[in-house]
């Protein structure tokens, strides 16, 4: 089931991938994730060239999330790589940094995870609510 939930997508400038990315929209796959009043995904991203420490993954200034055109994260937690969500996901890279992200509940059935550089332009992930 977690691999029908997981999309994924690149940005990619001259050939060459800037960066990647992974979600997985758990809300389907834990009954007490679907009963909070969040939309609940576990992202890996990877990026080229990406700065290290604080500034690192999700983290980069120059990249940006939002879920269906809004930037209202309520939560963004880096996972490390024994985190037990990690277990919910078909595929781990190690080379990825994974976190868990929650947006408010909405009630739109499409869900639109865009990530964005204004470098490399940007990419979707959909996903589809189950009512």
């Amino acid at each position: 089931m977690s691999l029908l939930n997981t999309k994924k997508a690149q940005l990619i400038n001259s050939f060459e991938t800037k960066a990647t990315i992974i979600a997985t929209y758990l809300n389907p796959l834990d009954d007490k994730i679907d009963d909070k009043e969040m939309e609940t995904f576990l992202v890996g991203v990877y990026i080229d060239n990406d700065f290290s420490g604080e500034k690192k993954g999700l983290n980069n200034p120059l990249y940006r999330l939002s879920l269906n055109g809004e930037q209202n994260l309520i939560r963004k937690k880096k996972l490390d790589e024994n985190d037990i969500h990690l277990k919910l996901i078909p595929i781990v890279k190690k080379w990825f940094d994974y976190y868990l992200i929650e947006f408010p509940k909405t009630k739109s059935k499409e869900l639109k995870i865009t990530f964005e550089n204004e470098q490399f332009g940007k990419v979707q992930l959909v996903f589809s609510k189950e009512e």
